[in-house]
């Protein structure tokens, strides 16, 4: 990435930054490129594929709520997938012996409210 910078376009917006390098300074614009366009690809190979096809779902569910016409259906589509995501994330977690971090723990405080309204 660092030698695409000096070469990448500027009618494409900013230079791409490496996530491990500069991911504590992204911007929200860097996440939302780094997430929808980017982490599709570069995660293919890097999770096992029940995982990766679970991100996925996650990135359909960011899609349909960045995108610039939502409907009640799609809302209700983003949430149930959503909802799926962090059920197999809490799984995984759970699985690896994560399950007691902080970090973790701090993400799921709402996950029973999400189900409940997504009919969970």
């Amino acid at each position: 990435m660092k030698a695409s910078q000096s070469t990448f376009p500027g009618i494409f917006g900013d230079a791409v930054r490496s996530i491990s390098d500069w991911s504590h300074s992204f911007k929200a614009n860097e996440w939302k490129n780094w997430a929808l366009l980017f982490s599709p690809i570069l995660l293919t190979d890097r999770l096992d594929q029940e995982c990766y096809e679970q991100w996925l779902q996650f990135i359909k569910a960011l899609e349909i709520v960045e995108d610039s016409y939502v409907t009640l259906d799609s809302v209700d589509e983003a949430e149930e997938r959503f909802a799926k995501f962090l059920l197999h994330y809490r799984k995984h977690i759970t699985d690896t012996n994560l399950a007691d971090s902080n970090a973790v723990k701090a993400n799921f405080t709402w996950l029973p409210m999400l189900l409940k309204e997504s009919g969970g």
